[in-house]
């Protein structure tokens, strides 16, 4: 009996030292969302319209009145187009980039105590993937707004 006795009588566990390899991947995820969506608004500012004319950043295309239409923008004019192609594919990307960042943070936080590292790594994770989630889901709207109403977004000569 002594000895079942002291079976029971273990230690109480340290608290881990180191955080899930959930939390830890939610923090990643989200981290990495958050940057390359600051870094494709940071590009959009510099390839947004200006005026009547749309300014990829050192390409400009200015609407003509020519025979073909693609004489108007060749040959850099196709430049700017994909450069904004590529920045609108980005904020899709990340669109569940930062989602599954967010939903990792939240089930890492599941059944941790509250002070744990595991704790506050999720929450880290949870405030930059948040963020990143707002910005992506901001950039992807207005994406689709410059390529379907370009009058709205003030993307004239954008479409033809």
């Amino acid at each position: 009996m002594t000895d079942d006795a002291d079976r029971e009588q273990v230690a109480p566990k340290d608290p881990p030292t180191r955080p899930s390899g959930l939390s830890l991947a939610a923090l990643v995820l989200g981290v990495v969302s958050l940057v390359l969506t600051a870094a494709a608004w940071a590009a959009w500012f510099l390839v947004v319209p200006s005026g009547s004319s749309v300014s990829f950043g050192w390409f400009a295309y200015t609407p003509r009145q020519e025979s073909a239409p693609f004489e108007a923008i060749a040959p850099h004019g196709w430049i700017g187009v994909v450069v904004a192609l590529v920045i609108g594919a980005l904020w899709f990307a990340m669109l569940p980039a930062s989602v599954l960042g967010f939903v990792f943070a939240r089930l890492a936080r599941r059944g941790t105590e509250p002070g744990s590292v595991t704790a506050r790594v999720a929450r880290a994770a949870i405030s930059t993937s948040g963020p990143a989630l707002f910005l992506a889901l901001a950039g992807a709207v207005l994406f689709c707004v410059a390529l379907s109403a370009p009058e709205l977004s003030g993307m004239r000569g954008f479409s033809g």
